[in-house]
């Protein structure tokens, strides 16, 4: 994915939204990705959006969707971290709040995923490592959240090779 105006644009023609998100996904689309958080409160006003927390729900499925349209060949560029980073500062998303709204099984099912695809060949080389590691920071989970989900699938891939 080059850059943020083209995923906000593909978001929109791939999933119905909310009419402030689609607004506001449209503003994304046609602004310069550097500038977006400083100009978040005049296209918050122009949407008429008081605080970016009343839609905190809705954007943390935003930036999910975009870690899904990422994520679709199996690999985080440099250029696609840092549009998540973006849209995270930008809605203001910090660490923890994936699950704390709501997302958590989805976020378990799509790394579960990712991992399953990394040890399908029973090892992982330094950039399975660096994938992991930038897979933790995408979703904001702490050291002992994202542990629990390797371990799991671990067990779990480990359970069907023995079948």
């Amino acid at each position: 994915m080059k850059n943020l105006q083209e995923a906000a644009t593909e978001l929109l023609a791939q999933k119905e939204y909310d009419e402030r998100i689609a607004r506001l996904l449209r503003q994304i689309a046609s602004e310069p990705a550097e500038t977006l958080v400083f100009k978040r409160k005049e296209l918050l006003d122009a949407l008429h959006i008081n605080n970016i927390s009343d839609i905190k729900m809705q954007t943390v499925g935003v930036v999910l969707d975009y870690a899904l349209l990422a994520l679709h060949d199996d690999i985080l560029t440099e250029n696609e971290l840092k549009n998540m980073a973006l849209l995270k500062a930008f809605f203001k998303i910090k660490e923890g709040d994936f699950y704390k709204f709501g997302y958590e099984k989805t976020v378990n099912d799509i790394l579960t995923l990712q991992l399953e695809k990394m040890y399908a060949d029973h090892k992982i080389d330094l950039q399975e490592a660096m994938m992991q590691t930038d897979l933790q920071e995408v979703f904001g989970l702490s050291y002992d959240q994202f542990s629990k989900i390797v371990t799991a699938t671990e067990q779990k891939m480990q359970a069907e090779s023995e079948i």
